[in-house]
């Protein structure tokens, strides 16, 4: 099968083309030569490869350029595809755990995982800053937390809360949330439920 080279223009404005531009920049598929380029009216890709590498690479660009649009519109409450917050952050983080502390913050949020999205009224800036830290704070309760709703928990109250992963712990533990297991800590009722109690009971003092 022949190389064929190809010139694609995407017709953006400067914030989607910067966005679009990292985005793009070390995840497109492997070829042979790609180049991107910023311009006066959008942004210019030169490829060359495969007919079928080419093809690979504009469903890429096409899927994150209508991702990211959707994510910077102005509607109230808006799209947030999961695989486009992973490709800002570079961090895979539990798409359920983002939507409570997103809600914790007052805003509208819902996980659609048969769509791979999350749907929510805070803005772009914010549901990325948060998914950073949900991903670090998931990671850190790893170390202390026996089963996966155990982690969700302490991440989430933790991203919440503004304290430590180990503060969750001492407080959970004080109030019968959580209890020892082999070393580590397992939830004593569902994670959500939990949660909801540790918010309730520090409100009241």
């Amino acid at each position: 099968m022949p190389y064929v080279k190809r010139r694609m223009h995407i017709t953006c404005r400067e914030d989607e083309c910067l966005k679009l531009y990292e985005l793009l920049k070390d995840k497109i598929p492997a070829l042979s030569y790609v180049k991107l380029e910023m311009t006066s009216s959008g942004l210019l890709i030169e490829a060359y490869g495969y007919e079928s590498e080419i093809k690979e690479l504009w469903f890429v660009i096409r899927k994150t350029l209508t991702s990211l649009r959707e994510a910077l519109s102005a509607k109230p409450s808006k799209k947030y595809s999961i695989d486009l917050l992973v490709r800002m952050t570079r961090k895979t983080f539990p798409p359920e755990v983002l939507v409570e502390v997103l809600r914790a913050r007052g805003h509208h949020a819902e996980f659609l995982s048969g769509e791979g999205v999350i749907v929510s009224s805070a803005p772009l800036e914010e549901v990325v800053e948060l998914a950073n830290k949900v991903a670090e704070l998931n990671r850190e309760a790893s170390r202390v937390s026996k089963g996966t709703s155990t982690r969700y928990f302490i991440a989430a109250c933790s991203a919440i809360l503004g304290t430590s992963v180990d503060d969750v712990v001492k407080i959970s533990l004080e109030l019968n949330i959580l209890r020892e297991d082999e070393g580590k800590y397992t939830l004593t009722r569902e994670w959500r439920k939990a949660l909801n109690e540790v918010l309730k009971a520090l409100k009241r003092g």
